[in-house]
């Protein structure tokens, strides 16, 4: 129920999901976060087969990925576990990076504007 109230502050499409999360309950009773479809692969599978990340690539990836937090620092929510595996490469590209597993963020106020 934490991390579909940390997923409901983000409104930014590099956060995951892009539409608010909804808790489902099934017939046994249990609880299913329903957030949106992903083809790719992450960040650590990427730098697991050698691919260097460099040039373009490399700086729209880290500029999406802080784009992302910065919304979400915004919106009072701290990620605390941010690594390769978090970052996920949306059909392989780069600049399409979005940023998972929100499971231990910390809550916090939001930002106001300035």
């Amino acid at each position: 129920m934490r991390e579909a109230e940390v997923l409901a502050r983000l409104q930014h499409p590099g956060n995951r999901p892009l539409c608010r999360p909804r808790f489902r309950r099934q017939p046994a009773n249990q609880l299913y976060l329903a957030m949106e479809w992903l083809d790719g692969e992450d960040l650590a599978a990427r730098l697991a087969r050698g691919t260097a990340l460099g040039g373009r690539d490399g700086d729209a990836g880290c500029a999406g990925a802080s784009l992302a937090l910065d919304a979400a620092h915004e919106h009072g929510v701290i990620h605390r576990d941010i690594k390769p595996g978090n970052l996920f490469l949306v059909e392989g590209d780069l600049a399409r990076v979005k940023v998972l597993d929100f499971g231990i963020a910390r809550l916090g106020h939001a930002r106001a504007a300035p």
